[in-house]
């Protein structure tokens, strides 16, 4: 089976480690081709590409999901795999994720996603991506999984038939795509042993954002793909919300009734604020931007 790995960059310099991890497969060289999509990087960035042994595509267009449609449009393999440039893959990647593709009712198989070494205090509290991946993740307004393209492989004939990726998207497009797929009659699965390492926002500031964008595409999800939508309420961030306010007024007591203070994971608890408030803010925003009731 001939693997096509697409990966998508805009300026950068980690995707000189993802390249080097991707040419490094104990999969046949001859049975798979790596492509790599400048999306409109720097000179600094198209530099690096250029010194592998990869096929190199410009994609002027910005967006990830343009890029990797980009890299559909040259790719030759029976099957597409997808990774980030923040990621670096395990030398058995390629080989474990492509395994259940044996069973042709599989249209898209997602493969186990762990943290890289983390450098700042935000990397080592953040929450594991898709939650490693183990399992299909689901959205709380649609009954059907999906995989995310940090580590993710599809049959590239449904992916032609589908016409790749909804470009409109800036988040979000690889839960469309796999919900697409299954529509199409497809399973999608995922595979603990075909592993990326993914490196998180080193940042609040970072952190915050890529929660609050994941909260603003997520309401066009839900305004595609939810029949007659009408008023949606997303109660994931306030319950989270209202479990931290609980871990904490424990500790308050304690403080109040004995003057002794109560040992709480102080950075545990400011990450997980910082998500919850970035997903409503995030909620928020994608109501006005696509004039949905989603709140």
């Amino acid at each position: 089976m001939i693997v096509s790995v697409i990966i998508p960059v805009f300026n950068d310099p980690r995707i000189e480690t993802c390249i080097l991890s991707v040419l490094a497969q104990d999969y046949p060289g001859d049975l798979y081709e790596v492509i790599v999509i400048d999306n409109n990087s720097n000179h600094t960035t198209s530099e690096i590409i250029q010194r592998f042994n990869v096929k190199y595509v410009r994609e002027d267009r910005k967006g990830s999901y343009f890029a990797r449609n980009k890299g559909l449009e040259i790719a030759t393999g029976d099957v597409a795999a997808f990774i980030d440039a923040d990621c670096v893959a395990d030398p058995h990647w390629l080989s474990e994720l492509i395994k259940g593709f044996e069973d042709p009712h599989v249209g898209g198989i997602g493969g186990r996603i762990l943290k890289s070494e983390p450098q700042t205090w935000v990397q080592v509290h953040s929450e594991d991506l898709a939650e490693q991946q183990l399992t299909p993740q689901y959205l709380p307004f649609h009954d059907a999984p999906y995989i995310v393209t940090a580590n993710a492989a599809y049959r590239m004939s449904i992916l032609r038939s589908l016409q790749g990726f909804d470009a409109e998207f800036q988040s979000g497009g690889d839960v469309d795509l796999a919900w697409r797929v299954q529509a199409a009659g497809f399973t999608i699965v995922t595979t603990p042993d075909a592993i990326v390492y993914h490196t998180d926002r080193e940042t609040v500031r970072g952190y915050f954002k890529q929660y609050f964008t994941y909260a603003v595409w997520h309401v066009l999800l839900f305004k595609n793909h939810r029949h007659n939508p009408g008023f949606f309420a997303n109660t994931y961030p306030f319950s989270g919300l209202s479990g931290l306010l609980f871990s904490v007024m424990p500790a308050m007591l304690v403080r109040k009734l004995f003057g002794k203070p109560r040992r709480v994971k102080k950075r545990d608890l400011y990450i997980e604020f910082v998500k919850y408030v970035a997903i409503i803010c995030g909620n928020l925003y994608g109501a006005i931007k696509f004039r949905i009731p989603y709140f």
